[in-house]
């Protein structure tokens, strides 16, 4: 059966329960990556306007699973920093209330991103948005203020770029970059130290073992024909190679 860039390990039906796959370190972060964290993180790229790069460096602390299957990152608080002196708080839910709860009062303890600024501050979810001050959240855009792609159907955004070749209102670019800062963070938090980060070049600056954590990029190129519109060319960003320094037996309920 295809693995792709897994390591091979005894089969188990309790990996293959709803998401769980996804807190298995041979498949996924965990809450800090696919399951929640990615999410976050694209909301924080996304008003930094920094879609096209990542942070520079990046350091934190966190618990892992034990006593299972899973072996992901279960609770956390990370650190971001940007070139522009910009800083993320990347924190799981709880954490995020404990630390910060002023701006998560009222909030229900929903998952959200918090936006804080010199004058106020910005809490925004799937559910909601709450300002302070609240007179925020009723201000009006003007003709001069920066806009952004307004969309309410990600499908229909994504047709119309195949058809038009106008740019995705989520690129593919933003989600790889979005998945770094993720797998930074990870790295971070396994290795216990502040660890710093070249945009350009993709890797740890003078770090050897944080690089070796992490999986070298590969490039797929090609050309697929879409019905009636002719050829759309495509390059994807992909990781070709394990980056498992960490593993740890993978037994568990429903191994055969």
């Amino acid at each position: 059966m295809w693995l792709g860039p897994a390591p091979w390990v005894p089969y188990s039906d309790f990996a293959g329960f709803g998401f769980l796959w996804l807190a298995i370190y041979d498949y996924g972060l965990g809450c800090i990556g696919g399951v929640w964290g990615v999410h976050d993180i694209d909301i924080a790229q996304w008003v930094n306007n920094s879609d096209h790069t990542t942070p520079v460096a990046v350091e934190g602390s966190g618990t892992l699973y034990g006593d299972d299957i899973r072996d992901t990152i279960c609770t956390w608080d990370i650190e971001y920093t940007y070139a522009n002196g910009v800083k993320i708080h990347l924190l799981n839910r709880a954490a995020a209330m404990q630390r910060y709860p002023q701006q998560w009062g009222g909030t229900g303890g929903l998952n959200g991103v918090i936006l804080i600024g010199t004058e106020g501050h910005i809490w925004v979810s799937r559910e909601g948005i709450k300002t302070q001050p609240d007179s925020l959240v009723r201000s009006v855009i003007g003709p001069n203020d920066q806009r952004v792609i307004r969309s309410n159907d990600h499908e229909r955004n994504f047709f119309d770029a195949i058809r038009t070749g106008s740019p995705t209102l989520s690129p593919i670019e933003a989600a790889a970059h979005d998945e770094m800062i993720c797998q930074m963070g990870d790295i971070a938090v396994r290795l216990k130290r502040k660890l710093r980060w070249d945009p350009a070049k993709e890797e740890f600056i003078d770090d050897a073992q944080a690089t070796g954590c992490s999986r070298g990029p590969g490039v797929a190129r090609g050309v697929f024909r879409t019905a009636g519109h002719g050829n759309v060319s495509y390059e994807a960003r992909f990781h070709d190679s394990p980056r498992r320094p960490f593993r740890r037996d993978r037994s568990g309920p429903g191994t055969a």
